[in-house]
């Protein structure tokens, strides 16, 4: 593991988001809701692409870090991504009653 990878605590609570891709599994995880994501080494994030969005978007993008990985020849990588107030747009156009 990476020493400038984020500490995450025991948080209490974790809640599954339920949208998932072929290659990611995503909780929401404690009382402010970081987003715990779980994906494939075969689909990692580009975190010089998040970075740049941050550095563009400012808050309407999302902090986003390397937690690390586990695993031997299945690895799954581990992120660390801020959850941004309101709703997401997908949820949005899966919800009926929106």
């Amino acid at each position: 593991m990476v020493s400038a990878t984020p500490e995450l605590r025991t948080v209490g609570t974790f809640t599954e988001i339920g949208l998932e891709s072929q290659f990611s599994y995503t909780l929401f995880a404690g009382p402010e809701a970081t987003v715990i994501q779980f994906r494939s080494i075969q689909s990692p994030l580009d975190l010089q692409v998040t970075a740049l969005a941050k550095g563009i978007h400012g808050d309407l993008a999302a902090t986003t870090q390397t937690y690390g990985q586990v695993g031997g020849d299945s690895s799954v990588l581990i992120y660390v991504i801020e959850r941004l107030p309101e709703v997401p747009y997908i949820t949005l156009n899966l919800d009926p009653e929106r």
